[in-house]
């Protein structure tokens, strides 16, 4: 959905406050969203992609956290 991957795009990459996402979204779609309707709806995405991590995928990441904590400077000072 466009309107989501906007709304994403304007949160996230730009950081702009729910008020401007809002005045946004009026100008770019012709529709007002009230700042608790965008707001929801951008938990509601977050929440969709957070539980789509299956088990092994979610260990797996935490294994490559613990290796890059572990490791990182000795990684760095191999590329320097």
């Amino acid at each position: 959905n466009f309107e989501d991957a906007w709304l994403v795009e304007l949160r996230v990459a730009q950081n702009l406050p729910w008020k401007s996402i809002a005045d946004h979204f009026q100008t770019r779609f012709g529709r007002r969203y009230s700042v608790s309707a965008l707001q929801m709806r951008f938990c509601r995405m977050r929440r969709r992609q957070s539980t789509n991590v299956c088990e092994p995928d979610l260990l797996a990441l935490l294994d490559a956290h613990d290796y890059w904590e572990t490791k990182r400077w000795h990684i760095i000072s191999e590329k320097v």
